[in-house]
């Protein structure tokens, strides 16, 4: 098993449990962690598990938003049906507001939301109370007992529809549960995965979904310190039961544990926190979103460790976002310096334009994605090499972190001469902290080189500068286009999370470095 890390697609256990060793066969149980809204990337997981790779799970576990897929499992629901009841689910659908003369007096608030809509939302999945305690598959859901202060593993033979609501009974946002004489509240304030249920259940293999962020940033402000505290407390456990785990695994290795067998433990979570807030989102489109991204994230882990699936079908095409911009400047033949470069062009042969289309096929991916690649189209006006010319698998960088002040955007234009003769245009605009506040030269000014052949270590046929023109920037905002949204509220989010993650980068760089 993976020692535990602050980021990364997936970990795994020690080598897999012998299915026949100590006289009885393999169990596996599934860990449905927390997560909030989060876990409609859970459902997409296990659209996979269950029902593309036919895992079969001898028990599952489930905390906090986690225990909402176990319902539903323990209902007898395919993945596939857990996945499209998300997929299909709106942003009022699963919470619902106090009384306004409540909020009136906030003294008195016993929580921000209620669970109204929540339980209405239940029987319209197909979530069956009466059949849960029935399922073939052996189900553990987690409170904490406030009255006792103690953490309680709930098997599902015992869940009520009171029991079930404590589970999601966060303070402050949803109200306390009462039942049988105790006050319970969500199991997260303890841990939000109970991989020792697990164990102690005899698992060989442990499947584990997780959504909580694994970030090492501490957000400021009142609502992200809330989620600071959970994270803090659902990670830091996690960790803690998955080094358990491993010393176990040691000890079997050793021959000094006879009571076990080694254990697997599989992970699957996606390499950069699930973008969608706790408690929050704005449409099904978004829901179904992150659905298929837990879709994606599964295959992607199975695929690399060697478990067969058989995909059930397309998913919704992602979102994505195209612009089109153009730069203009001069060069110079045989200069290698783009600084001297422009300082040397003279006349119209010197002239260097860059006319470009730049899509983003997928945006979640985009922005994920640490080195942040777009596809960048169109063409090179570039008289010394024969005036129009065609780019052809062309690359371009957002502001990837080049140093603790330091981000680049780098365009890599591949393109062929009349001749047929290969070139190569390299332009990087370099996005750092200097003396004075200099954000606007820094990303309006292209540094760019000329190389011969398809390679960039190719011998150098001369450079210059680029630059971006106020004219031509006012053009280019007009030209943004989200594309395959899914509606007016995605549209503008999708176009948000684009801007937010921009302007955070540049104020990142220029003034809180400062």
């Amino acid at each position: 098993m993976a020692a535990p890390r602050a980021r990364g697609r997936a970990s795994s256990g020690a080598a897999a449990a012998s299915a026949g060793g100590a006289g009885r066969p393999m169990r596996r149980s599934l860990i449905l962690a927390g997560g909030g809204m989060k876990v409609g990337y859970q459902a997409g997981v296990l659209q996979v598990l269950l029902d593309e790779a036919g895992l079969a799970f001898d028990h599952a576990d489930g905390t906090s938003g986690g225990c909402l897929n176990l319902a539903q499992l323990q209902s007898g629901l395919s993945g596939t049906t857990i996945a499209n009841n998300w997929r299909d689910t709106g942003p009022f659908e699963l919470t619902s507001l106090q009384p306004v003369y409540r909020y009136l007096m906030p003294w008195r608030l016993p929580s921000m939301l209620t669970f109204d809509r929540l339980m209405r939302q239940l029987p319209v999945w197909g979530v069956d109370f009466e059949r849960i305690p029935r399922s073939p598959i052996a189900g553990t859901y987690n409170v904490f007992n406030f009255t006792d202060k103690v953490f309680e593993t709930h098997p599902g033979t015992e869940l009520t529809p009171d029991l079930f609501k404590a589970c999601f009974a966060l303070p402050i946002w949803f109200p306390a549960v009462e039942t049988g004489g105790k006050t319970y509240i969500d199991g997260v304030y303890w841990k939000d995965a109970n991989l020792t249920e697990a164990v102690a259940r005899g698992a060989d293999e442990i499947w584990v979904i997780w959504t909580v962020s694994e970030t090492p940033d501490y957000r400021p402000g009142p609502y992200a310190g809330y989620f600071n505290i959970i994270e803090a407390i659902a990670d830091g456990r996690f960790y803690e039961e998955l080094r358990e785990i491993e010393a176990i695994n040691e000890a079997v290795r050793a021959g000094t544990d006879t009571e076990h067998r080694e254990i697997r433990v599989h992970v699957i979570r996606h390499p950069t926190p699930v973008p969608l807030d706790y408690l929050l989102f704005f449409s099904a489109g978004d829901m179904s979103r992150i659905v298929d991204m837990g879709v994606r994230d599964a295959r992607a882990y199975l695929a690399a460790n060697g478990v067969p699936f058989e995909p059930t079908g397309p998913l919704a095409p992602p979102i994505g976002i195209r612009f089109v911009e153009k730069m203009r400047g001069a060069w110079t033949v045989g200069e290698a310096d783009p600084q001297r470069g422009w300082d040397l062009a003279r006349g119209d042969e010197t002239k260097l334009e860059v006319h470009l289309a730049i899509s983003i096929e997928d945006l979640d991916v985009f922005l994920d994605d640490p080195d942040r690649v777009g596809i960048a189209k169109g063409f090179v006006i570039c008289p010394a090499l024969g005036g129009k010319l065609r780019i052809h698998d062309g690359t371009f960088n957002l502001l990837n972190q080049t140093g603790p002040a330091e981000r680049e955007m780098r365009y890599t234009l591949p393109f062929t001469g009349p001749a047929g003769e290969s070139y190569r245009f390299v332009g990087v605009k370099h996005v750092a902290q200097d003396a004075g506040f200099d954000a606007w030269a820094d990303t309006t000014t292209l540094f760019s080189t000329i190389y011969r052949g398809d390679q960039e270590a190719g011998d150098v046929v001369g450079s210059g500068i680029l630059h971006l023109r106020v004219p031509d920037l006012a053009r280019q905002m007009t030209t943004f286009r989200i594309i395959r949204s899914r509606g007016p509220i995605t549209y503008a989010l999708a176009l948000l999370g684009f801007s937010r993650y921009f302007a955070g980068s540049l104020w990142e760089t220029y003034v809180r470095r400062r």
